[in-house]
């Protein structure tokens, strides 16, 4: 098994689904494995960065596994690539096995669903080495086939997406090995000799390595392999880079397996925690300019309004409205959804607090400043009130005083 990541200069878009769930899904070669593909559609067409999606596959050699292994591997791989992350990102699962193998395609739209950011889940010079540890520990503990078994290398690298390209290449591969085999060709310095005569041409030579392109190829292919060694300059010396080669397999074969994969899950859970902690840094960094965007914006409540009772009221209503707007998930046909995501729940639950809180702070708002101006007047009637009565009372206790002096004066 080996895993692969798809580059795109474009940045991404909904066609990477389109690919993955074609005609072959109806000659069923194609199969959805797991996640939601129309919400995974809208999640890419609401973004509005660049960069939209990561596609890759994990890719087997052999023809089928288990099938409740493939749902292990799935989680093990999105815990290795996204540690930590959990309920924050969207994937979408979909299983190929058209080409005579096992493919488990990916696609993740490349945004934080918690704080609406950009989010990369694979930047290949920081996350290569931990995914290489990860293809290297699972490749050993499930015994798949591994790629870097030195019996299984390649003589010929070629793009699949040219086959009668590769045909002949192959052929050209089979046809200078059988020179070679005959003793017509004794030398690397020969084959380069014999392709260039051939108006064929080596673009690069390297120590284990030829590029051959030919005439009507736009790109040249590398070859591997004994032949095209720099130390083939003999037919005797071909023989030590064999010997050398089946050395190399015997030492592969014989190596303490259970000691290497102590020591890649021991790699591996290092820089899965360095992953972690990046995360959590990033993150916490997040929260921090959300609680100061909070306070500045409670800071211009307290400006508008001294009152601290309609104050208090207002601030916790806002603080209870003042949620993530996720522009995910604005499509109403989430509201018809009945997977049982638990991403989906959640943006379902999002998405109608969201809409209750809104109507709520719009009428909850009107009713804090009426009850405030009904408190104030309130508070008015009673003061007016009272001044009404002492008034009363002051002209009372007058006449009371003035007829007290009137009968003393007539005594």
């Amino acid at each position: 098994m080996v895993v692969k990541f798809f580059g795109n200069k474009k940045g991404g878009s909904t066609a990477s689904i389109d690919y993955l769930l074609n005609e072959r899904k109806s000659k069923g070669t194609a199969r959805l494995l797991q996640g939601d593909e129309q919400l995974t559609r809208d999640i890419i067409n609401s973004l509005n960065f660049k960069q939209k999606t990561t596609v890759g596959c994990l890719s087997f050699e052999e023809k089928s596994i288990n099938e409740d292994l493939k749902y292990k591997l799935m989680a093990d791989f999105e815990n290795m690539l996204l540690p930590n992350m959990q309920d924050r990102y969207n994937i979408l699962w979909v299983e190929h096995i058209d080409k005579g193998r096992l493919e488990l395609n990916f696609v993740i739209p490349k945004i934080d669903l918690e704080s609406q950011k950009s989010l990369n889940p694979y930047y290949h010079k920081a996350d290569l080495k931990r995914v290489e540890l990860w293809q290297d520990l699972t490749n050993l503990e499930n015994s798949f086939t591994n790629p870097k078994d030195p019996a299984k290398a390649r003589t010929l690298e070629t793009n699949s997406k040219e086959l009668h390209l590769s045909k002949d290449y192959e052929t050209l591969d089979k046809t200078l090995h059988e020179l070679v085999n005959a003793g017509a060709l004794e030398s690397r310095a020969d084959i380069i000799e014999l392709l260039q005569k051939n108006n064929i041409e080596v673009t690069r030579t390297g120590a284990d390595y030829l590029a051959i392109k030919l005439p009507e190829s736009k790109k040249a292919k590398r070859f591997k392999g004994e032949i095209y060694n720099e130390q083939f300059t003999s037919t005797g010396e071909l023989d030590k880079v064999s010997e050398r080669k089946k050395r190399e397999v015997e030492q592969f074969n014989n190596r303490d397996i259970k000691q290497e994969i102590r020591e890649l899950r021991a790699e591996l859970n290092q820089h899965t925690q360095a992953k972690v902690e990046y995360y959590g840094k990033r993150f916490k960094r997040d929260n921090q300019e959300k609680e100061l965007s909070t306070n500045k914006h409670n800071s211009h409540i307290d400006s508008s309004y001294n009152n601290s009772f309609a104050m208090d009221s207002i601030r916790e209503t806002v603080q209870r409205t003042d949620k993530r707007n996720i522009l995910l998930h604005q499509n109403e046909r989430l509201e018809n959804d009945s997977t049982g995501n638990p991403t989906i729940e959640r943006i379902r639950r999002e998405q109608r607090e969201h809409k209750a809180n809104s109507r709520r702070q719009q009428q909850t708002g009107g009713e804090l400043l009426s009850s405030f101006e009904r408190e104030r007047e309130s508070k008015q009637g009673v003061i007016k009130t009272i001044s009404d009565y002492a008034r009363e009372l002051k002209q009372v206790a007058e006449k009371v005083i003035n007829k007290a002096k009137g009968m003393f004066r007539n005594n």
